[in-house]
């Protein structure tokens, strides 16, 4: 991105990578580059390394939100802290996680409904997240985990992430949602979005992010995970419940006791 004005990025939804342009509004201004991948920088005629370093922009967001380094590591970044990682800059448009209780820290009450092998755990080895939910496998035996949330009749996407206990990759390879095929599958409202439509994203230490997204009708919904006795035999382990407005979750935004919304990425040279 090249420009003779200073360039702005307000909510520019991926990764930034490099940027070249000017400090200010004055076609004369001292070149400014930086490198996020790198987190180096050249600003007033000089190299400097880290972000915070730079005196030449600004940047704010409201709210917590997540990034993920090259590696998979999931990192937490405070409001108006940039999301930087060895992966560039993330930048995001806002959004609001309904979930009033994303990682279950208080086990099943939590959740307003539950039914079948499912248990609240103590979660290790499993990025930032340390409380969550088990679910169990039994061939007579449907469980599932869900909250209650109003929605309306557009486009939602849902969101966790888990790890399945035997160590490997989770399964969707059925578009009903009961099939053998699938280690389990998503409720949204009285919809189940075709599992083998669902975006599986990896992280570390054996973690994924898997999001599904569908249009359900207006009013309250049941939203979460349900596995059918009709399912994989597998069992797993699930935390960070995300329901959003769109057709594509966004990064990970954590809610504890009510819905919490992070603004848009705004970064701008000054």
């Amino acid at each position: 991105m090249r420009s003779a004005l200073a360039p702005v990025i307000l909510g520019l939804p991926g990764w930034l990578h490099r940027l070249v342009g000017k400090s200010g509004a004055n076609p004369n201004a001292i070149p400014y580059a930086a490198n996020f991948v790198r987190d180096e920088y050249w600003s007033g005629g000089r190299l400097i390394r880290g972000f915070a370093n730079v005196p030449a922009h600004s940047y704010t967001r409201a709210g917590t939100r997540y990034a993920s380094t090259a590696g998979g590591v999931l990192l937490p970044f405070a409001a108006n802290v940039a999301r930087r990682t060895d992966k560039g800059l993330k930048v995001d448009a806002g959004a609001t996680n309904l979930i009033p209780y994303s990682e279950f820290a208080n086990g099943l009450a939590d959740l307003s409904f539950s039914a079948g092998l499912v248990a609240a755990v103590s979660l290790s080895d499993f990025g930032p997240f340390a409380t969550g939910l088990s679910f169990g496998y039994a061939a007579a035996t449907v469980s599932y985990a869900y909250r209650t949330v109003t929605l309306t009749a557009v486009p939602w996407a849902f969101s966790v992430f888990l790890k399945m206990d035997d160590g490997n990759p989770p399964a969707f390879g059925h578009s009903s949602g009961s099939n053998i095929a699938n280690d389990f599958c998503f409720a949204i409202g009285d919809q189940r979005p075709s599992p083998n439509a669902y975006t599986i994203t990896p992280l570390a230490n054996g973690v994924y992010r898997v999001s599904g997204t569908t249009t359900p009708p207006a009013g309250a919904g049941d939203i979460g995970v349900l596995k059918y006795a009709t399912n994989s035999a597998r069992t797993f382990k699930v935390t960070g419940y995300q329901i959003e407005l769109g057709a594509v979750a966004t990064d990970y935004i954590p809610t504890a006791g009510s819905a919490a919304a992070a603004g848009l990425d705004s970064f701008a040279l000054t």
